[in-house]
């Protein structure tokens, strides 16, 4: 057997985690020697927040308290298993372009993106099973904060704009060294659309990852 499988989906929300443990065989498939890392949620922040106007703020809310609990839910499923996990609570979305671009058409954007984000953490943080030798939450949001508020101290040089240019690309899928906005760089850039994370944001959010589980009583 491979020792690591990748079941990541563009586009992937809460409600497709179950896809991607069927994926894998089921719940039954997995065992006591596995780590199951999970970074889902920013696309379910998102579609909650543009459902604002038809929905108002209390029910998008809600909506966002009931997703960050599902979450924890088959996180718990997972961890019943006997696998460890570990799962990346999601970054605060108002450091993110795309929060950016809402704030210029709708001023309170930012503040709000926060609020949900920040809401979802804390249901998926109150609802997993409170085991550290089961499941391990990381706070992804300390080190976007971290990145985003020590710009030009480590390599990072841009924190703010999209690396790929959309009028090259059709998609971040589709966005390689040669798609980039002019002096852009993967490794030196933030983010590689309006709300992903570039090669250089996933390297340090990868480090931080490997470090937790170090430090995790597993």
């Amino acid at each position: 057997d491979p020792p690591s499988r990748i079941y990541a989906r563009p586009d992937a929300k809460v409600a497709d985690l179950d896809a991607q443990i069927a994926a894998h065989g089921g719940l039954g498939n997995f065992r006591d020697s596995d780590l199951v890392a999970i970074f889902i949620g920013v696309n379910d922040v998102v579609e909650q927040f543009e459902k604002l106007d038809d929905l108002g703020e209390a029910q998008v809310v809600a909506n966002i308290e009931t997703l960050g609990d599902r979450l924890a839910a088959k996180v718990n499923a997972l961890a019943s298993t006997g696998a460890r996990v570990l799962v990346l609570a999601v970054p605060d979305l108002s450091y993110t372009p795309y929060a950016a671009q809402a704030e210029a058409t709708r001023p309170g954007s930012l503040q709000l993106l926060s609020r949900l984000s920040k809401r979802f953490n804390t249901r998926l943080g109150f609802s997993i099973i409170q085991d550290g030798h089961l499941i391990a939450l990381m706070k992804a949001n300390d080190v976007v904060q971290s990145l985003v508020q020590n710009v030009g101290i480590n390599v990072l040089v841009n924190v703010t704009d999209p690396v790929c240019d959309p009028t090259k690309a059709a998609s971040v899928l589709d966005c390689t060294t040669g798609t980039l906005v002019t002096d852009g760089s993967a490794t030196t850039w933030l983010w590689a659309d309006d709300r992903h994370l570039s090669p250089a944001g996933h390297s340090f959010l990868g480090q931080a990852a490997a470090s937790q589980v170090d430090r995790n009583p597993f």
